[in-house]
């Protein structure tokens, strides 16, 4: 076997893994709102920040278009979990499902706003 240079970066597919997801989980963590003294925010905020600083770490190791580019191709993780859950929330309940979880899932604005469609 013969070693082949990468074609990409060590260091630029870690943040890229890290990064999409962090993505995912933010989206994730907005369904939370939390209390920071008097100032209520979306736990979602935390990861993006921290995406925000990775974005710039990558501008600076592996320059701004790259870092672009990464920003642009997170969306990607993003919008499949988004309509990953989606259609998961579309799928009927197991009838033996943890009833405070059931009730969760079909009292959510999301599960009202389908039943209305």
């Amino acid at each position: 076997m013969t070693d082949q240079p990468r074609s990409i970066p060590l260091s630029l597919f870690a943040f890229s893994i890290f990064y999409g997801g962090m993505v995912c989980i933010a989206g994730v963590l907005g369904a939370k709102q939390v209390a920071l003294g008097p100032l209520a925010v979306e736990a979602g905020i935390f990861p993006f920040l921290l995406l925000v600083a990775m974005s710039s770490a990558v501008a600076e190791l592996h320059g701004r278009k790259t870092a672009d580019r990464l920003v642009r191709f997170g969306f990607v993780p993003l919008v499949t979990a988004i309509l990953l859950t989606l259609f998961v929330l579309r799928l009927p309940t197991d009838e033996g499902m943890y009833p405070p979880a059931k009730e969760a899932f079909n009292s959510s604005p999301l599960a009202r706003a389908q039943d209305c469609a």
